[in-house]
């Protein structure tokens, strides 16, 4: 990058909770199951899991510490949004880590009216559970070219 050119947004690690090295990372392309929680980094206030009937709350504090829900979605296609897609395919299956996301990896200026305030960061706490590979792409070599 060029004097006075920005660098691009990148998500910024937090916190590794669970390290694991020696597990596969997903690449564009494959399906990922995770479990996460999204929360303003400002207020940490949760953005999702919404509350719901298998929430798990803190009795005193009202807030959610853990869905127990888990989702998927195919890495790259635009299922998720950037962040959690970059955050993901710096992950090994089987980690637990802590994501900051910045608003242009996020929401951006509309945010999600009611949700997401306009230019919010994002923290994600995630569990990478599994991984699924895409389709075997055919290689080619180039020996016989």
């Amino acid at each position: 990058w060029g004097a006075g050119m920005q660098q691009p947004p990148k998500v910024r690690l937090l916190e590794t909770v669970v390290d694991v090295n020696d597990q596969p990372m997903p690449v564009e392309g494959d399906t990922v199951l995770c479990r996460y929680v999204a929360m303003s980094r400002n207020s940490r206030r949760h953005i999702y899991p919404l509350y719901g009937d298998d929430a798990i709350r803190d009795p005193k504090e009202g807030v959610i510490l853990d869905s127990g829900r888990s989702c998927s979605w195919v890495v790259g296609t635009g299922e998720a949004i950037r962040g959690l897609d970059a955050a993901v395919l710096k992950m090994n299956e089987g980690e637990h880590m802590v994501w900051e996301v910045p608003p242009a990896l996020a929401y951006g200026a509309d945010g999600v009216p009611g949700v997401v305030a306009p230019n919010e960061t994002l923290v994600f706490d995630i569990k990478l559970l599994s991984i699924s590979r895409s389709a075997d792409v055919e290689t080619v070599s180039t020996d016989t070219l």
